[in-house]
């Protein structure tokens, strides 16, 4: 059986693939993982990483026959990986997405989830084993990331009740947030820097763009895009990535009155109200001229072009 998640993983699309690993040793089964892209730096010291195939070109795996695919809102989002599924593959589709258009042959969709992480915890429970300190540790960084360290709307009391738990089980809350988002390498620190000078602003303030060049590695692009939010007066943020494949991977955030997800499925892409991200061809700049009139309009600003304020 093989386990994936979605392309350019988050931590809660890598927490909950290794839980899910680890589950599956519980049960007897044999099951590997595979990604489109390799772990971020950050989430590499999670236990269980190390077992983490990225898909080559060159070195395909063979053809699965079932596939549980996790954390991800619709098939086509689990990138060079869909080469190594069978034509008649089954499929399990687990995962808390609005936006999941259930692609799966078995669907557990928890919509009310804070993660995809969660559900898996409670998979855990529904065949009665509790986690152990690695399974604890990687199911409470999954929420812990996808709740933007508890703060965004989705840190429920259900989603905070099951992080106590995951405390009491071995999760080391401290160690955790400092490994994950206070730990910068200096090459990400100098390169942020230089994303900075190209910030862009748009709609009376309230859109706020920055542009990465192919050229400019960064490990965590999260935590730039979510510094751009911080600005007063910024209602949505956007980070243009270039990519070495002719693509462009955008990340964007809303502060609280645009469910980013909504503009981001109209381009392909998906996530959560105040989280999503979407991939389009062309240049950094094509890309912004196609994305900005759709965020212009959601903030309500009329659409007069994309000239920066």
């Amino acid at each position: 059986m093989l386990l994936t998640t979605h392309v350019h993983p988050d931590g809660d699309a890598v927490s909950s693939l290794l839980a899910f690993g680890f589950l599956c040793r519980r049960l007897g089964r044999d099951a590997d993982m595979y990604m489109a892209d390799p772990i971020p730096d950050r989430f590499r010291f999670l236990p269980g990483a190390g077992g983490v195939v990225v898909v080559g070109a060159d070195s395909l795996p063979r053809k699965y026959e079932g596939a549980v695919i996790l954390d991800v809102g619709s098939r086509d989002r689990i990138g060079k990986v869909e080469d190594c599924l069978a034509p008649s593959v089954e499929i399990v589709n687990i995962d808390h997405h609005i936006s999941n258009d259930q692609f799966g042959n078995i669907n557990l969709l928890h919509l009310d989830a804070s993660a995809t992480s969660q559900i898996i915890y409670d998979i855990f429970g529904d065949f009665g084993f509790t986690p152990n300190p690695d399974e604890a540790t990687c199911i409470y960084t999954g929420i812990l990331s996808d709740t933007g360290r508890f703060r965004f709307s989705n840190t429920t009391s259900r989603a905070l009740e099951v992080a106590s738990h995951l405390v009491s089980l071995g999760a080391n809350p401290t160690y955790l947030a400092d490994r994950i988002y206070y730990e910068m390498p200096l090459e990400d620190m100098q390169a942020m820097g230089k994303a900075l000078t190209t910030l862009e602003m748009f709609g009376d303030g309230q859109v706020c763009a920055l542009f990465l060049s192919e050229d400019d590695e960064v490990q965590d692009s999260d935590a730039l895009v979510d510094l751009a939010l911080s600005i007063q007066g910024v209602e949505v943020a956007l980070l243009f990535c270039e990519m070495d494949d002719g693509r462009v991977r955008i990340s964007l955030r809303s502060k609280n009155r645009v469910n980013v997800s909504e503009l981001a499925e109209h381009f392909g892409g998906g996530g959560h109200f105040k989280a999503a991200g979407v991939r389009m061809r062309g240049t950094l700049e094509s890309a912004r001229d196609r994305l900005l009139p759709v965020v212009l309009e959601a903030v309500g600003i009329p659409q007069l072009g994309v000239t920066p304020a």
